[in-house]
C-alpha cells in the first residue's frame, strides 16, 4: 500500500522507503515467528477498526444522489 499511495503519503510528510527496499516485502516465515511469539488472545475480544466507509455504502449514496 505504501508504494501505491506513495504520492499521498509523501505529500503528508510521511517518508516511504525506495521501491526496492526489503521493508516492503513480507516473508511468511517472519509472520509465523511474530504470531508464535504473540500473546494469545480471545478472538471474541478483537474489534475491527474500520478507517473508511464500505464501498457498498459509498455506491448506494452515489446512486441515491444521482436519482435525486
Amino acid at each position: 500500500g505504501a508504494l501505491i499511495f506513495r504520492q499521498s503519503l509523501e505529500s503528508a510528510a510521511i517518508s516511504v522507503p525506495d521501491s526496492d527496499s526489503a521493508l516492503h516485502s513480507l516473508a511468511g516465515g517472519t509472520l509465523c515467528q511474530l504470531a508464535a511469539s504473540a500473546e494469545p488472545t480471545d478472538g471474541a475480544s478483537l474489534i475491527p477498526q474500520y478507517v473508511r466507509r464500505p464501498d457498498a455504502e459509498i455506491a448506494l449514496e452515489a446512486r441515491t444522489v444521482a436519482n435525486d
